[in-house]
């Protein structure tokens, strides 16, 4: 993933969508159901938001 997150052109962003235990996984987050998440290019979290 973190390969994938690099290969992004600084000037351009991608969705990308999974499940609570790949974003965990990734960035040792948890996330609650309808949450995203928002990372860098190094995959450092950067923000995160709820949709209910």
């Amino acid at each position: 993933m973190l390969d994938a997150l690099r290969g992004i052109p600084a000037e351009a962003f991608e969705v990308w969508i999974t499940h609570q235990v790949n974003i965990t996984a990734f960035t040792g987050e948890s996330v609650a159901m309808g949450e995203a998440v928002l990372v860098d290019r190094q995959g450092q979290l950067l923000g995160r938001i709820g949709f209910a």
